[in-house]
């Protein structure tokens, strides 16, 4: 009997068969590798993975979420019941927790109330995070890993019982020197001097000013940097207590912050700032007032 000889065709049905079968494996191992339960996204083009991070007590409240330089995940959250500040990151087995920072209570106010933190890698791959650092102390706080430890350092506190560094927002500009927006407000009260204030890092001491001015203003806070290096702020602006409020966007232009309204209403919150391929700036919000987004 004569055997057919393997022709191109069957040679290419073989090599296809095998890559999905590599495929299909490697998901698999991916899949069990992080020990979690895989759940479908609605579209079934994807899949999500789903992981308990750190179950101990009440935490995860607020969390920030950075990719680290080898594109590990590494989120910053606080442990309410203890007053701590953690930080969490996946060595590519499992996830290795760490306490950062103990840090005041939030009595009074309760954890839901605008403490927001934020996480950010430098230039040398190494993380951050600037936050707000509680009763009795109500400052704003920078923590970054020097490669060994993590060191401490108290971006600004003028002695008053205010709210600085609630809603803190951290970025890095083009030379790697860190910068921080947040909510202003040097006590309780003292409300025509609340505002969004912005810190920068000089190499030396870190400079601090007002952007601008108005009741809740800073509460939400979007910074980056230009192409050119200037920073930008995409924020909540708001007037008086329970006023109208706006979405603002404040661009330093190397001697002065120029404002300029983008929208305005009732409600509208939680500004979210980027810069396109060209240099142009885009900014993503809620609008609380049409309820749209």
């Amino acid at each position: 009997m004569c055997k057919k000889k393997p022709t191109l065709e069957l040679g290419l049905k073989l090599l296809v068969f095998a890559i999905l079968m590599l495929t299909l494996l490697l998901v698999s191992l991916s899949t069990s590798a992080f020990n979690t339960q895989p759940v479908k996204a609605e579209s079934g083009s994807f899949t999500w993975i789903i992981q308990t991070v750190d179950s101990a007590g009440d935490v995860g409240y607020p969390t920030s979420l950075a990719l680290d330089p080898l594109g590990n995940p590494a989120i910053a959250y606080y442990d309410y019941d203890n007053h701590i500040l953690k930080y969490a990151h996946w060595d590519g087995t499992s996830w290795k927790i760490e306490i950062v920072d103990y840090v005041g209570t939030f009595a009074g106010w309760g954890k839901y109330y605008s403490y927001r933190i934020s996480l950010a890698f430098d230039l040398l791959g190494n993380p951050a995070i600037a936050y707000y650092n509680a009763e009795p102390y109500w400052d704003l706080k920078y923590a970054y890993f020097n490669g060994t430890s993590w060191e401490i350092q108290v971006v600004y506190d003028d002695g008053l019982d205010g709210g600085w560094g609630r809603s803190a927002n951290l970025a890095f500009d083009n030379l790697g020197n860190p910068a921080i927006t947040f909510r202003y407000m040097p006590s309780w009260g003292m409300y025509s001097e609340w505002g969004l204030g912005y810190a920068h890092w000089n190499g030396i001491s870190w400079n601090v000013e007002r952007v601008d001015s108005g009741y809740g203003t800073g509460s939400d806070s979007s910074l980056r940097f230009d192409p050119s290096g200037k920073p930008a702020i995409a924020y909540e602006w708001q007037g008086v207590y329970q006023g109208p409020s706006e979405i603002r966007y404040a661009h330093f232009s190397g001697s002065v912050w120029v404002i300029e309204k983008i929208d305005e209403g009732m409600h509208i919150i939680r500004a979210s700032l980027a810069f396109d391929s060209s240099g142009n700036p885009a900014i993503s919000y809620c609008d609380r007032t049409n309820g749209g987004f």
